[in-house]
């Protein structure tokens, strides 16, 4: 059985191999290779230069599919046919279709009804809030594309959402359904929890705490801005922190804000980062801090929890499902980020590594795999054991 991925984001070709950022290989067979043999994803080709922070995402069971797209005008303007035309192709020779929301996904559903495909909507983050803090041309298509998202979930037979309530509310449907994010935690060790203890035990008054955030450093909706303006402030009440990025992108915006507000040396970017290697990086920092502006249900935030990093994140979509509520803020909010930041302490941090470590364990192999076998087992049983 031949299953068709198809979502917005982008395949990196090298060489004429494809790589991708984190989906690895090993994820795709674990999520769904129980239930098809060849895997198709369908995605935005862009060629690069270097592999470096990249993972080569092809096997004998994985191939690709991909529209010669990278500009948000050649996506929504300019190459709209081919991708239309490279979507349709892939689903009419699909047994049926994986279609993450957002244009690509939304094109996709729409083939798969034409062609009498059985389809899969997955919602992992806000349609409206993911394009409009995108770029101007995601100002102006934010509203059309959410609208299609949400009629496009409203007709679906099955949908997986990342959340367990939030997007479930703004994306109704009355299909068969279930909340169970893309993240699994593959190595929960209460060792981690051990070691995040001493180290919080062990930490001293004259240290300064390591902030981080991973995402894109040239982004705006992910909200790093707001967190340099924080620590800025509070390096004048004497709050010393760094704060630490970890991303690709371009830097200089972020580099020449710090600047202008005299917290450059408590900045560090450490650049894109290979996904065993965030663990590592993880392991010496004291808080993770997610300032997004829309985010589905952060990756990023649940595995910094596996490690037993103490969290704080925006009052936006999934992240409040995940945190306590002292340690929410709002988004663009530089004074909230302060009382998060400035009411830290031995306590606290203790009290909150082992509850997001204890949040992790939902997020363990063995729970996510219960619920996702018993959604593709129903998928499968419908449409291909009658």
């Amino acid at each position: 059985m031949k299953a068709l991925f198809v979502f917005s984001s982008r395949a990196y070709k090298y060489k004429g191999k494809y790589y991708t950022v984190n989906l690895t290989p090993s994820t795709l067979h674990k999520l769904y290779f129980p239930y098809c043999e060849q895997l198709v994803l369908c995605l935005r080709e862009k060629k690069v230069d270097s592999v470096d922070g990249l993972t080569y995402a092809e096997d004998e069971n994985i191939s690709y599919e991909c529209a010669k797209i990278d500009s948000s005008i050649d996506f929504y303007l300019l190459k709209r046919p081919l991708l239309e035309r490279t979507i349709k192709n892939a689903v009419r020779k699909s047994d049926y279709v994986i279609a993450r929301m957002g244009l690509s996904g939304v094109i996709a559903a729409k083939y798969a009804r034409r062609f009498h495909k059985p389809y899969v909507c997955e919602v992992v983050g806000p349609a409206y809030e993911n394009l409009f803090y995108h770029s101007s041309l995601g100002k102006i298509a934010a509203s059309y594309i959410e609208k299609m998202v949400k009629r496009e979930i409203r007709k679906a037979k099955y949908v997986m959402y990342v959340t367990e309530k939030t997007l479930q509310k703004q994306y109704p449907t009355q299909g068969y359904t279930v909340g169970i994010s893309d993240v699994e935690i593959l190595n929960y060790n209460p060792a981690n929890l051990e070691n995040r203890i001493n180290r919080i035990k062990n930490y001293r008054p004259d240290e300064r705490l390591k902030l981080v955030t991973l995402g894109p450093v040239d982004k705006v909706i992910k909200g790093q801005i707001y967190v340099i303006q924080a620590i800025a402030e509070l390096k004048k009440e004497n709050y010393m922190f760094e704060y630490h990025l970890i991303g690709g992108g371009n830097p200089e915006k972020l580099m020449d804000l710090a600047k202008e507000l005299g917290v450059e040396a408590q900045l560090f970017f450490a650049g894109t980062v290979s996904h065993k290697k965030v663990f590592d990086y993880l392991k010496n920092m004291d808080i993770y801090i997610q300032p997004s502006l829309v985010e589905g249900l952060p990756r990023a935030i649940i595995e910094a929890m596996s490690m037993a990093l103490p969290c704080a994140g925006s009052n936006v979509d999934g992240i409040p499902e995940l945190l306590e509520d002292e340690m929410i803020f709002e988004p663009k909010d530089v004074q909230g980020i302060m009382r998060v930041l400035k009411s830290l302490n031995r306590a606290s941090m203790l009290r909150n590594s082992e509850f997001g470590f204890r949040k992790a364990f939902h997020f363990t192999e063995d729970e996510a795999n219960r619920k996702r076998k018993e959604f593709w087992e129903n998928f499968i049983k419908e449409n291909f054991m009658k």
